[in-house]
Order: C-alpha cells, then sequence, then structure tokens
C-alpha cells in the first residue's frame, strides 16, 4: 500500500509485535518477526519506518501468524474505521511473569543451564498440576 496517507506506523508496530509476544512466548527481534508472519525485513522496516504501509496481503500474513483479527490491523493502518469494525483494538493480554518465565525457559535467551532450565520446568508442571491446571504438551521440554 504505498499511498500519502498519514498512519500510526508506532501504534501498529507496537500492537504487532504485542501480539507476536504473545504468540511465539518471546519478544521476538525483527527477523524473527518476519520470518514468522512470511514478511520481507525490507518491508518490516519501510514499515516501521512509517514509508510504507503493509500491503493487504501483509496484513492478512501479520494475522494468521499472531493469531489477530484481520479487522483490528485494517482499523490501525486507518482502512476500516474503529466505529464500523465492531472489533476492539487492544492488546493481547498476557501476564508479565508469562513472558519472563518463557525467557527464562527458551535456550536461546535463558541465563539458565540447560540442567537449570529441565529442573525449572519440572518444578513448573509440578505447580500446575497442584493447581489443577494440566500442562500442555506444547510446552518446551529438554
Amino acid at each position: 500500500m504505498n499511498d500519502n496517507r498519514t498512519w500510526d506506523h508506532e501504534r501498529f508496530m507496537a500492537y504487532v509485535y504485542d501480539h507476536a509476544e504473545a504468540t511465539l512466548g518471546y519478544r521476538p527481534n525483527a527477523t524473527d518477526l518476519a520470518t514468522a508472519a512470511g514478511i520481507s525485513q525490507p518491508a518490516l522496516s519501510r514499515w516501521k519506518s512509517g514509508q510504507t504501509m503493509p500491503s493487504t496481503d501483509h496484513l492478512r500474513r501479520l494475522a494468521e501468524a499472531f493469531n489477530i483479527k484481520l479487522a483490528a490491523l485494517y482499523v490501525i493502518v486507518g482502512l476500516l474505521p474503529e466505529n464500523e469494525s465492531h472489533i476492539p483494538v487492544a492488546p493481547p493480554r498476557v501476564h508479565p511473569l508469562a513472558s519472563q518465565i518463557n525467557r527464562l525457559l527458551a535456550p536461546d535467551t535463558s541465563r539458565l543451564s540447560r540442567a537449570e532450565r529441565a529442573e525449572f520446568t519440572a518444578t513448573l508442571r509440578r505447580l500446575m498440576l497442584g493447581f489443577g491446571v494440566a500442562p500442555s504438551d506444547d510446552e518446551p521440554t529438554e
């Protein structure tokens, strides 16, 4: 969408990064975000600087990759008036502790050794079971 409309690229990028973090379990860098959404880094860079707006195809890819309502992205870039979308444009609700735990357990960002991560994961599983919450099969394992 290379038109001359002004748009709030900072709000857009913050919204996308917040949803990416909620979906991926960590705050992605530009490379991770572009890869996860199937977009090029130069395109992402142009959006971040406000040079261009994402195409409708790119908006669809972002929506699919990060569980975002497509209409919410249309509202943020100005393609759809907010009062007509019937979709609240709000960041996802992720407890800050969940993000910290995900960072601790991610091998590439953790300060913990592999053994410490395994012990921490086992402890979290015991706590979850103690509270009657069954751990999901997609949780990281060592």
